[in-house]
Formats: structure tokens, C-alpha cells, sequence
């Protein structure tokens, strides 16, 4: 049973990784199925654990995610919200599998050979992105153009920065301390290099600083351990690390220095980053509702509404997972991250420090321990996803939080032998019997939402091509599935508008238009704060020379994000085309004060942020 779990959890983090890390619920929801079904055979094994998961983190656990997950339930827009609410579930799901079920040395480990053949394939994958310069990705998706900085099978280079730092320094902590054969070890470590060699040819300054943190971490907790374990080896080993640490960061900067692109990247580590404006209007955000947030999703609009000129790309994450959680969920969520942060950490650290009381009394004798390879390599990834977040939104990212929640759940439950823990074994029973309902929430939660968002992304995906008459039935097969989405109105409005473009019969084409109108209406009233709706609404109402009705939303999307340059554009052709030059010249300077930047075009055919599959 346990090793079914353990494949389960395995496809479920392969496939993630394989659909562009799950950024979108399509993406996403056929990982979370998986894990629901594991979930669910938790029921034929009930059996309490030999030595039970530290007490106090499932009930923190318990009750931070308890918040988060009605938090989120309660937010303004439901399609927003669903993505945090499933990730979180999801999340849940790994972490008391790991935590309860998969608790041997020998199931983690597999977990972890599985995480180590995905960063070779990312690796692999990067190095073709870097040489070769081009929107190349694999399974057929065109990523955004981002150069030759790689970004593996992620959408964004940062986001596979965060998923090899992780994994290189937990190959790092295998190599050091496990007690498998050498020549496993220095395998192990030849992927550690390649993980960092990953993260140096995505350009990500983040990841630059949270892969030197958490090596930092790494050294500094081997050297703990070893003190306790083989103090003989103490000397030696801190010399050893040091030398090591700064031969290896001093030997990657030079060798990066040989990258044009990659010498750019380090140089302006230092130099002040736009993200202090999306971190800026996160602020402006949390000061809305401090102490419970906005809800889950919110910072896509009210980081339009409080942007800054100087940000003129759509902000659709704080880039900070820190402020993001506290302008979503508050002082309250805040606190509770760091509360399920400390109590983990702590118990990772007792654990270790109880391993260690079992090591040979010799101190010379170089203890190894597979037990001591997987936490002191979840506690160093911890360290690097506590840095990363400052800058970076990783763990808004489905792929890289179910690796973490899978650490999160080494660290609850670590193996060590019956009795070293203080945990209170008549709590097991209750997260065990949780386990199968949380497989049942899961199912009957993304199973119904997958056709509608499967057709959604169809129409997604011809709409970028200008197949407007595919588009419209997508669209509208979407609807029949889904209600509750507004981005399917948004598309159906689109392909009407599109196909009205290519209608000669000027009866047709107004009533095309019309049928466009009346979409656009119908996703704003899900979703009355997107203002690309809005403009895309007032473009259709243009073209019917409604213009009373345009003006107005025209107005309202401005309103609704008055920093961006790009809809006072949108306004100033339709202020021309009434013939109200002197008003369209004041928007047009308005627009060169703020840039006109680079966002979503409303118009027929979008350019969506997001990779899409080819044709």
C-alpha cells in the first residue's frame, strides 16, 4: 500500500512539473485528481505509526491551513479564489501522506531520486533554452519570450530557479551524510552541480542569493551535526566546508562571467528592482482589510488599482510570497506562517539532534544516516524557500508547493526510533481519518471543473491563433460546463469580435457585436473588476457606435487601474473617433507620462502572459 502512495505522489509531481507546474487550473487539477485518489486509499490502512508525527505541527498545520482554506472559500471572486483553495488542499494531501504514511527512509528516498531525474530533465531542458535563445518548450507549449534565460517546463525562469535550489541542496545533504555507497554519493552530487548549473542559466537574481542562503544554511547545520556526531571531525570538516562554499560560489561567478546575458544578470543584483513597486502596492493592498486580507486571487486586481507608474506590465503576483499572503489573508495568515514555519524548523532540528544521540560513541568514526541525509536537506531547502520568497512567488506556483509541502511533511514527521519524539499518538487517528475525506473534497472539487476549464483553454488557444469560429464553440462548450468562470465570457466576447472583423454583411456583423456585448456584460457581472473586460466591452460598443455606453467603459476600466498607460490609449482612439481631439491629446500625454508599457491586448486576439500549446 505504501509504495502505491509513494507512485502516486511521484506521477502527481511529475505530471505538475511536466504541464507548466500547474499554473492554471487545467494544468493543475489531473495532479490534484492523483493525490485525491491517494488520499483516498488511505482508508484501507488505518494502522498507527511506530513513532508519530511531532504533535504540535499537525495541529498548527491544522489550523493555519483550516484558516486558509475558509479564507479563501470566502473570497469576492470564485474563480480566483480556485487555485489557492485546490493548491492548499492539495498541499495538505503531501504533507500527511509524508508526514503518516511514507515514513521509512527508504520511500522518502525513492521520492527524493524522483525529484533528482526531474531537475536533470528541467536541467537538460534549460540548457537548450540557453543556447539556443527561442520560446521552445516541450509537450508542445510556446513559453513567453524570455531570451536565453532558461526556464525548464516552468512558465517563468525564476520559478525553475526555485525548484533546482531545492533540489540541489537536498542532493547536496544526500551526498554528504546518506549511507549509501560512494559512488551513489558522488552521483547524487554530479546532479547537485547540474542543479546549480540550472539555476545560474535562469538569470534569476533570486535565485542567485537563495541558492548561496541555503548553502550557507547547509554548512552551518552540517557543522552543528558533525560537533555532535564526530567532533574529531570537526576541525577538518568546518575548514573543509568553507574552503568548498568559497571555491564553489568564487568558480560559478567567474564562469558566469563568460555569459553575456548571465554577467548582466549578477551585475544588477545590487542596483535598486522594480519589484519594490509591486511590493509597494501589496502594501497599499494589506492596508484595505489588515487583518483578515482581501481574500485569495485579489492582488490581481488591487495590484492594478495601487500600481505604480514605473510598473506598467500587468502585476499579477506581488512578486513576494511574504507580502502577497499578507495582503490576502492578513495579519492573521501572516502570523500563522510563521508559527507553521517555527514549529516545523524546531521539529526538524530536535529530530536531528535526536539521530545524532544515537551515533557511535567513537569520534572519529564518520557517521552516515539516511535519516539525517532527508531532514538536513529539507531544513537547507527551507532555508533557500525562506530567502527565494522574499523576492519571488514560488510557492504560488502548484509544482514547487507540493515539493515543499512534501518537505514540510519530513520535517512533521521524521523517522527517527519510537519514543524520541513528544508527539500525543491519539491525535494520529484523527488526521488519519481526514486524509480519505480530504481525497473525497479534492474529487468531487476539480472533477467537475475540468471540462469547463479544458474548453476554456481550447478557446484560450485559438484565440491566440485567430480561429475565432473555434474559439466561439470552445467557448460556449466551456459555458455549458461552467458558470462561474468569468474568462470564458471574456473569450466567447473575443471570437465574437474577431469573427465580426471578418463578416462582410453589415447586419451580421452587428449583430455579432451584439452577441459580444451582451458576453462581455455577462463575465463582468462575475467579475466587474476586470478592466480588460471592460476595455474589450468598450471596443465592441465602438464598433456599434454606442459611444455614451463606450465612454463609460472606457471610464470604468480606467478607474479601475488609473496608472496604466495602455487604457488611456485604448481612450484617447476612442475619444478621436467622436471627435474629441482636444480630450484624446490630454490622454495621449497622460499615456507618455505613465509609458505605455506592455500589457494583455483586448482586443480579438490576445497575447496571453501564460505558455500555450502549439498548434
Amino acid at each position: 500500500m505504501k509504495s502505491a502512495l509513494t507512485i502516486l505522489l511521484i506521477a502527481a509531481i511529475w505530471l505538475i512539473q511536466c504541464l507548466v507546474g500547474g499554473t492554471r487550473p487545467i494544468y493543475s487539477f489531473p495532479s490534484y485528481a492523483i493525490l485525491g485518489v491517494a488520499a483516498l486509499l488511505t482508508v484501507f490502512w488505518v494502522r498507527r505509526p511506530i513513532a508519530p508525527p511531532n504533535s504540535l505541527c499537525l495541529g498548527t498545520t491544522a489550523v493555519f491551513f483550516a484558516y486558509v482554506l475558509w479564507r479563501a472559500a470566502s473570497s469576492p471572486v470564485d474563480y480566483l479564489w480556485w487555485m489557492d483553495f485546490y493548491m492548499v488542499l492539495a498541499c495538505l494531501v503531501v504533507y500527511l501522506l509524508t508526514a503518516l504514511y511514507l515514513r521509512s527512509s527508504q520511500l522518502r528516498m525513492a521520492i527524493v531520486l524522483a525529484l533528482l531525474a526531474l531537475a536533470f530533465a528541467e536541467f537538460l531542458i534549460g540548457i537548450r533554452q540557453f543556447r539556443v535563445g527561442d520560446s521552445w518548450m516541450p509537450f508542445g507549449f510556446v513559453r513567453s519570450d524570455y531570451g536565453s534565460r532558461a526556464s525548464g517546463m516552468f512558465i517563468s525562469s525564476i520559478h525553475l530557479a526555485g525548484y533546482l535550489e531545492a533540489v540541489g541542496v537536498i542532493a547536496l545533504s544526500v551526498a554528504i551524510w546518506s549511507s549509501w555507497e560512494v559512488w551513489k554519493r558522488i552521483a547524487v552530487g554530479y546532479v547537485a552541480i547540474l542543479c546549480y548549473c540550472g539555476v545560474a542559466i535562469t538569470g534569476s537574481r533570486g535565485g542567485y542569493l537563495s541558492s548561496v542562503f541555503s548553502l550557507v544554511a547547509l554548512a552551518a547545520i552540517t557543522l552543528w551535526t558533525r560537533r555532535m556526531v564526530n567532533p574529531g571531525r570537526f576541525a577538518r570538516t568546518a575548514i573543509f566546508a568553507t574552503v568548498v562554499l568559497a571555491v564553489s560560489v568564487g568558480a560559478a561567478f567567474l564562469v558566469m562571467q563568460q555569459s553575456d546575458l548571465l554577467r548582466n544578470r549578477l551585475n544588477i543584483i545590487v542596483k535598486r528592482d522594480v519589484r519594490i513597486y509591486n511590493w509597494q502596492a501589496a502594501l497599499d493592498q494589506f492596508k484595505v482589510a489588515p487583518v483578515f486580507g482581501t481574500g485569495a486571487g485579489t492582488h490581481l486586481y488591487y495590484g492594478r488599482f495601487y500600481r505604480r507608474p514605473q510598473i506598467q506590465a500587468d502585476p499579477e503576483h506581488a512578486h513576494s510570497d511574504y507580502l502577497e499572503l499578507l495582503a490576502e489573508y492578513g495579519l492573521v495568515g501572516i502570523a500563522g506562517m510563521v508559527v507553521f514555519v517555527f514549529v516545523h524548523l524546531r521539529s526538524g532540528f530536535t529530530a536531528v539532534r535526536a539521530i545524532a544521540r544515537t551515533a557511535p560513541g567513537d569520534p572519529f568514526h564518520l557517521f552516515r544516516s539516511h535519516r539525517l541525509a532527508l531532514l538536513i536537506g529539507a531544513l537547507a531547502a527551507l532555508a533557500a524557500y525562506l530567502a527565494h520568497s522574499v523576492t519571488d512567488f514560488n510557492l504560488h506556483i502548484p509544482g514547487n508547493a507540493l515539493l515543499f509541502a512534501f518537505l514540510f511533511g519530513v520535517l512533521a514527521g521524521p523517522n527517527v526510533e519510537a519514543g524520541t519524539t513528544s508527539a500525543a499518538p491519539a491525535m494520529v487517528p484523527i488526521f488519519q481519518g481526514v486524509l480519505p475525506a480530504l481525497g473525497i473534497w479534492i474529487l468531487a472539487g476539480v472533477a467537475p471543473k475540468i471540462p469547463g476549464d479544458y474548453w476554456n483553454e481550447r478557446a484560450r488557444k485559438a484565440m491566440y491563433y485567430r480561429q475565432y469560429r473555434e474559439a466561439l464553440e470552445f467557448a460556449q462548450v466551456a459555458a455549458r460546463h461552467e458558470s462561474r468562470n468569468p474568462y470564458i465570457y471574456y473569450q466567447i466576447a473575443g471570437a465574437y469580435s474577431g469573427l465580426a472583423l471578418t463578416e462582410r454583411d453589415p447586419d451580421a456583423r452587428r449583430e455579432l457585436r451584439v452577441h459580444g456585448v451582451e458576453a462581455s456584460r455577462q463575465g463582468l457581472v462575475i467579475f466587474p473588476e476586470d478592466e480588460h473586460s471592460w476595455i474589450r466591452l468598450a471596443m465592441l460598443l465602438d464598433d456599434l457606435r454606442r459611444f455614451r455606453e463606450a465612454r463609460e467603459a472606457y471610464q470604468s476600466a480606467i478607474a479601475l487601474d488609473p496608472k496604466l498607460g495602455s487604457l488611456r490609449n485604448y481612450f484617447a482612439r476612442h475619444l478621436a473617433l467622436v471627435g474629441r481631439v482636444e480630450e484624446a491629446e490630454e490622454q495621449l500625454s497622460k499615456v507618455q507620462e505613465l509609458g505605455s508599457g506592455r500589457d494583455s491586448n483586448p482586443g480579438p486576439s490576445e497575447t496571453p502572459p501564460d505558455p500555450i500549446i502549439s498548434k
